[in-house]
């Protein structure tokens, strides 16, 4: 992954995909990302490379569903989904990438580390939290503090997607041991359990930006995209309305027969 700073043309898109071709691209808006300056620079001069948080600028307003924690000067704070995709940046000569919104990270047929991987329930509910503002142990705060639970969140969501690691830029200690880390335990004890957390979200809270340089996929982002966070039941509201309704009728039933 190429994260030193960089300035990033995005075109958002609506558009069905399939292994070979993107069809109907709709253009909506454009995005910046900027990996050097912003609350946390996902690259320093320690970090060249790897990732980390970063911040993203719109012409779609993400940024008002974010807390102002998760901000930066009209941008918005967000982290990758693949160790195994790269983009490079705009100011390196970089292409302009369209993207497109959905809960998997491209190309369908798979083909890099993290790539054709659901988003999953564990990542989206650790990314809530933390553009929320209320992310448990997270020092907010601008600061060393923070650049450590920056990387630390971002191997928990790597670890939360397909199991991944990145040992370059100064990553792989904390890649290596991210199922001990407590973001990625917080996960886990939020959502009942390692299977919950890692199943693919079914939510629409946070989706992911798909990139795309032509049909050739490039690294995927978080976002949050205004609905407010939900936790699957599994079907037990359905099972207990179910289970209502059949009372309901049994004892119309027996009142019934009774008078």
């Amino acid at each position: 992954m190429k994260f030193n700073r960089f300035i990033l043309t995005v075109v958002a898109a609506s558009m069905p995909l399939s292994a070979t071709m993107v069809q109907a691209v709709v253009m909506a808006g454009t995005v910046q990302l900027d990996a050097l300056n912003g609350i946390y620079p996902g690259s320093t001069a320690g970090n060249p490379s790897g990732g980390g948080e970063f911040t993203a600028y719109t012409s779609q307003n993400f940024a008002q569903y974010y807390s102002l924690s998760a901000t930066y000067q009209g941008g918005f704070e967000t982290f990758c989904t693949e160790v195994g995709e790269d983009f490079t940046p705009n100011n390196w000569g970089g292409p302009t990438y369209n993207y497109s919104l959905g809960f998997l990270t491209q190309p369908i047929a798979g083909g890099g580390i993290g790539s054709d991987t659901a988003l999953s329930a564990g990542t989206a509910w650790l990314y809530y939290q933390f553009a929320d503002g209320n992310l448990n142990n997270f020092a907010y705060a601008y600061g060393s503090a923070r650049e450590t639970d920056s990387s630390l969140l971002q191997a928990a969501i790597w670890a939360l997607q397909g199991g991944q690691s990145y040992t370059a830029g100064g990553y792989a200690s904390l890649a290596s041991t991210a199922a001990n880390h407590i973001y990625y335990l917080a996960a886990i004890a939020a959502l009942g359990g390692t299977a919950q957390a890692d199943s693919a979200y079914t939510g629409t809270a946070v989706e992911l930006l798909q990139l795309w340089d032509g049909t050739t996929p490039a690294q995927n982002q978080l976002v949050l995209t205004g609905s407010s966070w939900s936790v699957p039941d599994g079907g037990f509201t359905m099972a207990m309305l179910g289970m209502g309704l059949i009372g309901i009728f049994f004892f119309r039933s027996v009142r019934g027969k009774t008078a």
